[in-house]
């Protein structure tokens, strides 16, 4: 059986991966700064390169993933705690990984290591010029995993991730403020929703993929190596958005909420993020959009 490690368990992304690949028959534990209910599978919050060389002398582990670090509103807030967070931890974790010989690493980024915002097309091999503090961290974290590759031969995955959109697993999971989960919490609690910038685009990937393109990766130790662009090629504004949670909202919880918007021209742009190299992989996504908003929004109704 596999084992994993996943850093950030106790975020949106670490409580569904945690979940999913319990599910799916994968050993996993976790680190997290929280205490769940989970509380079992929680190694706690090593805090330095020390801390995981312990770590992984007392346990062994055939995958590290990563996701802790700080997110974009925490990253403008204080650049230099982006810095600290997520480059130099990203660093001494991925040092004592090396020293451990765990063969097997996949590390999320994020889209806007390209730019921020994104406007145009956008594959892997786009010239990266990030001008925000997450962007920019993220992508000196690329370098990091990209060198461990270069110095132990361990196969590392690089996501470069768009908007996750699906259900949370709990209610503390502190990401309220992406866009699809803020819009979809507003349609229940307010039966109307207000959009700030009704004509922005972007480019949404159901969790349901994220998900299963990762069980690929535990699956097979030489699929997807090295640095892939995990979002759905698929953008539509904010407004469409909306109306796709109205749509959702009226057929699976009974009503239709509102919207209150302001002008839809002042930002509409074309943006094309490419998963085209994900596809050659022989990997395809089923971008089932309309489940992911159907189950946060009965997520929604029960908090």
């Amino acid at each position: 059986m596999t084992k994993v490690l996943i850093t950030g368990g106790s975020g949106y992304l670490g409580q569904r991966f945690t979940r999913f690949l319990l599910l799916s028959g994968v050993d996993v534990l976790f680190t997290s700064r929280q205490r769940l209910k989970s509380h079992s599978l929680n190694l706690g919050y090593p805090k330095n390169e020390s801390d995981y060389l312990r770590l992984f002398s007392n346990h062994s582990f055939d995958c590290l993933i990563h996701l802790a670090g700080l997110d974009e509103l925490k990253c403008a807030e204080s650049p230099s705690d982006a810095i600290k967070t997520n480059v130099l931890y990203t660093y001494e974790l991925l040092q004592a990984a090396s020293m451990r010989n765990i063969p097997r690493i996949v590390y999320f980024s994020t889209v806007h290591v390209y730019d921020s915002p994104l406007r145009g097309f956008y594959d892997e091999n786009t010239p990266t010029f990030p001008t925000h503090p997450y962007g920019y961290s993220k992508r000196s974290a690329e370098d990091i995993v990209n060198s461990i590759r270069k110095q132990t031969g361990a196969n590392c995955t690089i996501f470069r991730l768009s908007n996750a959109i699906g259900a949370p697993v709990s209610s503390d999971m502190g990401r309220w403020s992406l866009v699809a989960n803020d819009l979809c919490l507003q349609a229940i609690r307010n039966k109307n929703m207000v959009l700030k910038s009704p004509g922005s685009q972007r480019d949404f990937i159901p969790i349901d993929d994220i998900e299963l393109t990762l069980l690929k990766v535990l699956k097979d130790e030489a699929a997807l190596n090295g640095t892939y662009n995990l979002c759905s090629s698929t953008s539509f504004s904010i407004l469409e958005l909306a109306n796709l949670i109205q749509n959702e909202c009226e057929k699976h919880i009974g009503f239709r909420p509102s919207i209150t918007t302001n002008d839809i021209q002042k930002d509409q742009f074309t943006l094309q993020l490419s998963n085209r190299k994900l596809e050659l992989s022989g990997h395809s996504l089923k971008k089932d959009f309309r489940k992911s908003i159907r189950e946060t929004l009965e997520f929604c109704s029960q908090v």
